[in-house]
């Protein structure tokens, strides 16, 4: 199995799915330490480990831990490159998934924005275009701009509504 279906499969379904992407990704940097998407799957885990952690300090430690490992990864990911392209929409939707309580949706608005800009992004899977249009949409409306709210979420709903409708409500119950 890729490390990437790995990952999606872990953030879908937690639990042993997570130890088996967390495997996966360990041996990848075990490998390569500066494997950059290895990196930055390993800091979304641990993000999202931190997020439904139940003890105060475990969640933070694995929240900032998280976050630092996915900063460093896409700040020596090659600038306008495919790879940084694909670290910024798994750092970009982590964080927008994140229970606002993180503070982290203006960074998490401010990446996808780039993201959807740049060129490629047209190229993009659907499941990764739609989500990211999806959630920059859900962001964009937190922040009052209704205008480019609608333009995303109609170019999410074009490409696929059910998904982009699930992406909306998993959203809204963030926490």
């Amino acid at each position: 199995m890729k490390i990437e279906d790995a990952y999606r499969s872990a953030i879908v379904a937690g639990g042993n799915a997570i130890n088996f992407a967390m495997g996966l990704i360990e041996g990848a940097l075990r490998r390569d330490p500066e494997d950059y998407m290895a990196l930055m799957y390993k800091g979304g885990l641990l993000t999202i480990i931190g997020d439904v952690a139940m003890e105060a300090p475990k969640k933070a430690t694995y929240q900032q831990t998280g976050v630092s490992l996915m900063q460093r990864a896409l700040d020596a990911s090659p600038a306008d490159s495919r790879i940084q392209a694909k670290l910024q929409y798994v750092y970009a939707t982590t964080l927008a998934m994140l229970p606002q309580a993180f503070e982290f949706d203006q960074t998490a608005y401010d990446t996808l924005h780039k993201l959807v800009a740049r060129p490629s992004f047209a190229t993009f899977e659907k499941l990764e275009f739609v989500r990211s249009t999806t959630l920059l949409a859900c962001l964009a409306e937190q922040f009052g701009y209704v205008a480019e709210a609608k333009t995303q979420f109609s170019a999410a709903r074009r490409v696929d509504q059910d998904l982009a409708i699930e992406t909306y409500d998993v959203w809204l119950n963030r926490g």
